[in-house]
């Protein structure tokens, strides 16, 4: 019988968890649920990734409605439990990749160095970038009001494809790389029959089954350990 490698999950994560108490990120989950919506809640809360060119700049991609997941084997979930926290929910990856899903870009840092390689994905994106703004600027005088509807959507093209980008560095133990993340660029909504796992801590585990019957199978964090 054929089996998938264990170093990819079919079951991709989000957690609600980081920087919050269990109860916090206990009561964020259950308001997921019942929307059946995964969003940025507050709009202007909303950060881009800054980006660093080839030149050690940094700059900052604009801040889009976006949605993140983490293809982590069940068996390697105890550590990133340990980052991220031990509230959560999994979809199945063939669902949310026919929702949009796509897995990021991971961009090396030169090693000893502030800067990115001139041909890494994110400095070639961001230098096509540039020179399209300095285009768009120069041109946008001589455009009708069509044609500059049309290529400011090709900016906001230009943005999203920023978005799908994650810088790291080789030196940092808590490296981004190791969350193997995925995005949805958008809010993402779901039914709860499209939940295929929620963790939850323990001492939640009773009351959530009793709030959620429809979810069929939920897990306490302890059995991760």
């Amino acid at each position: 019988m054929k089996t998938d490698p264990i170093y990819h999950s079919n079951i991709f994560w989000h957690f609600c968890s980081r920087n919050k108490s269990e109860e916090e990120a206990y009561r964020t989950l259950c308001k997921i649920l019942n929307e059946r919506t995964l969003c940025i809640p507050n709009q202007a809360s909303i950060v881009g990734e800054t980006l660093i060119d080839a030149q050690g700049k940094p700059t900052a991609t604009w801040g889009l409605q976006r949605v993140c997941f983490a293809d982590i084997p069940f068996a390697f979930l105890k550590h990133h439990i340990g980052n991220y926290g031990n509230v959560g929910l999994g979809f199945e990856r063939s669902y949310l990749i026919t929702k949009g899903a796509q897995p990021l870009i991971y961009v090396a840092q030169t090693p000893g160095k502030k800067e990115f390689h001139q041909w890494t994905a994110s400095s070639i994106i961001e230098s096509l970038y540039k020179e399209w703004c300095k285009l768009l600027k120069r041109s946008e005088a001589d455009m009708s009001e069509k044609e500059i509807e049309k290529h400011k959507d090709l900016s906001w093209r230009f943005e999203i494809l920023r978005n799908y980008i994650k810088q790291f560095s080789l030196d940092d133990p808590n490296s981004p790389y190791h969350e193997r993340e995925w995005r949805i660029i958008d809010s993402f909504c779901f039914e709860l029959s499209d939940v295929e796992l929620v963790i939850v801590p323990k001492k939640f585990a009773k009351p959530f089954a009793k709030q959620f019957p429809d979810i069929p199978y939920s897990i306490a964090e302890l059995i991760l350990s």
